[in-house]
């Protein structure tokens, strides 16, 4: 059957709009795909054809767009830290043990989402060019880069709640010798750790930011071992009242964290109360 340009063109805006070609071939009653390449209109690769069938399969809650709450802020600084971005997706894994956050982060988006857990670790993968493009604008990288990175703008009053995601997604608590607590959170750049220092200054809070020679050295991500190639920095919070007041900083009056790192500060809590 001929079709005039107008009838292809009707086609062919459908297709832009994501829906398959299968499916235009049995309305039309036509092989969309050799009607395309004959009047040179460009077709998806597989790739592309899956993005945007999920795309237009799954509505999601949240666009990056904006940060308006204390989940949304939280959210994209445990992307900052932890997420990526790369060919219209925008994903997230953390340990397998976190899986009950990553399903509350996966909900917030959509429940639709599928939740993707391997034996080491639990994540989502979120398909949509215009979310990855607002990530982008908000400094979620693609990998782990030496590209300079800042916190996005924000309200104050939600400033801590993307720091504690960021402290969930590259910061550490931990015990030294079961004498005292250290904590550090890190990054690639010194830029997104200077912003974090003068706000915990603004806090009465002190911390100091140290460079870590690692470049060649074997790093151990999620599990698997791989050669560093590229230095860290590091704010590094010791003073045991210094850490009571991060403590208070990051978990007053919150409703979304990792709970494992907030159980380290409270189950030893005790060694933060022998002030020199």
């Amino acid at each position: 059957m001929k079709r005039t340009k107008e009838q292809v063109e009707i086609i062919y805006q459908e297709y832009l709009k994501g829906i398959q070609q299968k499916v235009l071939d049995k309305k039309y009653n036509t092989d969309t795909n050799y009607l395309f390449k004959k009047h040179n209109l460009k077709c998806r690769t597989i790739s592309e054809s899956i993005i945007k069938f999920r795309n237009s399969c799954i509505k999601l809650n949240y666009d990056f767009k904006n940060i308006n709450n204390e989940y949304e802020a939280y959210i994209v600084g445990l992307f900052l830290a932890d997420g990526h971005v790369g060919n219209g997706q925008l994903g997230l894994f953390l340990k397998k043990s976190d899986v009950e956050l990553i399903q509350q982060i996966k909900d917030y988006f959509s429940k639709n989402i599928k939740l993707q857990i391997t034996k080491t670790t639990a994540g989502f993968v979120v398909s949509s060019k215009q979310v990855c493009e607002n990530a982008i604008k908000l400094g979620i990288l693609q990998k782990k880069t030496n590209k300079s990175f800042t916190i996005p703008e924000i309200n104050d009053n939600l400033i801590k709640h993307l720091i504690r995601g960021y402290f969930d997604g590259d910061g550490s608590i931990f015990k030294c010798n079961n004498k005292y607590l250290k904590s550090n959170i890190c990054s690639p750049t010194i830029d997104i750790l200077e912003n974090f220092q003068q706000i915990l200054k603004n806090n009465n809070i002190e911390s100091t930011i140290n460079k870590e020679n690692r470049i060649g050295k074997p790093q151990i991500i999620l599990g698997r071992t791989y050669l560093a190639t590229m230095d860290m920095y590091r704010l590094y919070i010791r003073k045991k009242d210094e850490l009571k007041k991060l403590y208070y900083f990051l978990y007053k009056d919150c409703n979304i964290c990792l709970e494992r790192k907030k159980k380290v500060f409270e189950d030893n809590f005790y060694m933060l109360t022998k002030l020199k």
